[in-house]
């Protein structure tokens, strides 16, 4: 996670000057600088879930593993996606994108460590 904050902030640094040579279209570039801003930021919790899943497959819990993805893409990326785009456009897009995937990484961790807990205590997940 603090790799990928180191990464995220990278990101953020450059969100001022990389939009301006990726394109001359004011509006394009005012675009680009908010997704450098906003959507680098989710890549840790985006990563937990990932690695949620893959520990839950190598636990024999592919039940498990599918439900977070499943829970990932619908009930916290895509609302959170489509309620951005409603309430704010392309911006709201990025910030939507930003919310699906903290919540998503919050919530897969949390029911990995649910399992987990199930797990060392000797009953079924």
């Amino acid at each position: 996670l603090l790799w990928q904050l180191g990464v995220a902030l990278v990101w953020v640094a450059v969100s001022w000057v990389l939009p301006g040579l990726l394109s001359d279209d004011g509006t394009v570039a005012d675009y680009l600088h908010t997704w450098f801003v906003a959507v680098p930021l989710s890549y840790g919790a985006l990563g937990t879930c990932m690695l949620m899943v893959s520990v839950s497959n190598a636990m024999s819990m592919p039940l498990r593993a599918v439900m977070i993805s499943l829970l990932r893409l619908f009930g916290f990326y895509l609302p959170a996606v489509w309620l951005g785009a409603q309430l704010g456009g392309m911006t709201g897009v990025f910030i939507g994108v930003l919310c699906g995937n903290v919540a998503a990484g919050f919530a897969s961790w949390f029911i990995y460590r649910h399992a987990t807990r199930h797990l060392a205590s000797g009953s079924a997940p």
